[in-house]
């Protein structure tokens, strides 16, 4: 799964990709959704640079 990590000091957010090529982020503004092989496996969800929650889909 992606990584994410925000460095507030600097308002960055820094996102490492490991495990997979095919892993991959879309940035919907305050909505971070994290993806692997195309389909969506989690999100987090940002307000005034702060991280109000973050969610891991799991597979049934």
């Amino acid at each position: 799964m992606a990584k994410v990590k925000y460095h507030p000091d600097v308002d960055v957010l820094v996102v490492y990709l490991e495990e997979a090529a095919e892993d991959y982020i879309e940035d919907h503004g305050n909505i971070t959704v994290l993806y692997r092989e195309g389909k969506p496996i989690g999100f987090e969800v940002w307000q005034a640079s702060k991280l109000l929650t973050a969610i891991k889909i799991a597979k049934p």
